[in-house]
Order: structure tokens, then sequence, then C-alpha cells
């Protein structure tokens, strides 16, 4: 295993969280000078944030679990490191982090994103009011700052009603998912509704990675460059592209992690509640940087060893 020693899990936080500050302050750069294209990355969002992305969907679950990572290390180097220089600056670094991960949050105006990391939030300060550690009020503090800073931001700077509008996603992709929605536009539900009957059609092999949007084109006939190349929803996408037989063999990939007595830990819970969200709502897991990005964060809890 590459990340062995807890040092070697600090290291990759440590790493994960500041590719997200760096990557948060190059989107927020963009954002503020209008988003223009870059050489090679061509800027179809004016008016979110999206970076070294295309989606700022994707762009916002990327930075979630930066930040999550840097969450982590705060927690991780106070049990297994004593108090110094070095770790005293590492964990300003990671403060300063993750202040900037949250503009990136915030500027990039996904629904979905903005959800996980605000809930994501709130599940760690519900965890530590149930640990009552004299160390966890420092970490505390910060959760409580990043809070502070995300409602300054949003409702002064962007307005109120956008605090809302990041839980909206929820009533309104819902809504289109039932059976009596009438909406005949390319909304989510719709597409979502496109891609189940298309599974259907090969409910045994599926129709292939990658191969919603050659499906898209044809059935509605699409010329153009408007279409979607994506169903919106990976589950219903991935039983698609490779049927019952293909994603069986994925589910049970995925069992298989809970055999594992080490597993079962608060820092796997929320990763699995990150996977749940993404799976159902968003399209996120078909990009490669993502799907390494949770294989990574959950294979470090397999090991584990006190050396540091």
């Amino acid at each position: 295993m590459i990340f062995y020693t807890n040092k070697h899990k600090n290291r990759l936080f440590f790493f994960l969280t500041f590719i997200g500050a760096f990557a948060s302050c190059v989107a927020v750069y963009f954002y503020l000078i209008g988003n223009p294209d870059f050489w090679i990355i061509k800027n179809i969002n004016k008016s979110a944030a999206t970076g070294f992305f295309i989606s700022r969907a994707v762009f916002s679950c990327f930075l979630t679990m930066c930040f999550f990572s840097g969450i982590e290390y705060l927690k991780m180097i106070d049990r297994y490191r004593k108090n110094d220089a070095d770790v005293f600056f590492n964990k300003i670094y990671i403060r300063i982090f993750l202040l900037f991960i949250t503009i990136g949050i915030i500027t990039s105006f996904s629904k979905i994103g903005n959800f996980l990391f605000i809930s994501l939030i709130t599940l760690y300060i519900l965890q530590t009011f149930y640990i009552n550690d004299k160390k966890n009020k420092f970490f505390l503090f910060t959760l409580l700052l990043i809070i502070l800073f995300d409602v300054l931001i949003l409702g002064f700077y962007f307005g109120s009603e956008k605090l809302i509008n990041r839980y909206s996603f929820l009533q309104n992709d819902i809504y289109e998912y039932l059976p009596y929605s009438t909406d005949n536009n390319f909304s989510r539900g719709t597409i979502v509704k496109f891609a189940l009957s298309a599974s259907k059609k090969f409910i045994l092999f599926g129709y292939g990675g990658g191969g919603f949007e050659n499906l898209f084109k044809i059935n509605f006939n699409i010329l153009s460059t408007n279409y979607a190349s994506h169903a919106h929803s990976d589950i219903v996408e991935f039983i698609g592209e490779f049927g019952l037989i293909g994603f069986i063999l994925i589910i049970l990939s995925l069992l298989s992690l809970f055999s594992k007595k080490k597993f079962f830990s608060f820092k796997n819970f929320l990763l699995c509640y990150l996977l749940i969200f993404i799976l159902i709502f968003d399209f996120s897991l078909h990009v490669p940087i993502i799907q390494l990005l949770f294989v990574l964060l959950i294979s470090i809890s397999y090991e584990r060893s006190d050396n540091i």
C-alpha cells in the first residue's frame, strides 16, 4: 500500500487540500475577469467559477472532496503528532486552504456542490458535539468560522436567496423524476427517464461505456452542439452502460468494502454519503479524477499503522 503510515496519509490530505485551494484560486480569478478562454480551455459557463473543469458541478464535487481531505488532516494531525512549530504552521496553512476552497465552492454556484459542502460541515459539527474532547473545540471553532465565512459571502455579496437555493435542487429534481411530470424540455428528469428507457433495450450487457451521448443524439435526432453527454444520474447511466451483469459486479465490489472491519468509521460514512448523493443526482463519478479521489480516500482506511 502506498499510503501505509499516518505520516503518509497526512501528506496526502495536505497535498489534496493544497491542490483544491490552488484550483479554487485559479477558478475564482478567471471568474472575476469574466471567464475568458485560456489556451485550450474553453469556458462555456461565464456566470460561475469552473477553473480547469468544464462542468461547475464536477468542479464543486472535486473541491468538496479536497475540503474533506483538509478537515481530515486537522483531525488526524492532533491525534498522531505532538504540537511543534511545523504542526502549528501546517494547521494554519490548511485553514487558509479551506477558506480558499470555500470561496471556490460558493462561486461555482453548483447546487449539489454547495449542498454537499454545507451538509458535510453540519455532519462534522454534530460529531464534534457528540464526542466531548478539548481538542475538538478548536476543530469546532474552525468549522463555525467556515460557516460564518460562507454565510457572509453568500448573504451579503451574492444575496440571501443563494442561501436557500443550495437546497432547491432536491425539490426540482425529485419533481422531474415523478411519472406525472409533464415537462417536455431537456431537464435532468427528462434525461434520466430517457436513460432508464434506453437501458431496458440493453438490459444484460449494456450499451457500453460512454455510449449515452450517441444514444441521446440518435434518439432525439440532434445535429447541433447542444446535447446531453451524461444522464445526470450516475447510477442510472452505469446501469445502462454496463447492463445488469456489469452493474451487479460493481455492486459486489462495493459491498466487499463492508466486509472489512476497519471500514466502518465516520470518515468512510461521510464518503459513502457523498457517493450516494452524487450517484443519484449528478454525473461527476463518470469523470476519472472524481473516481480516483473516491478510491484513494476510501482505500487509505484499509491499513492502519501508528507509525508516524
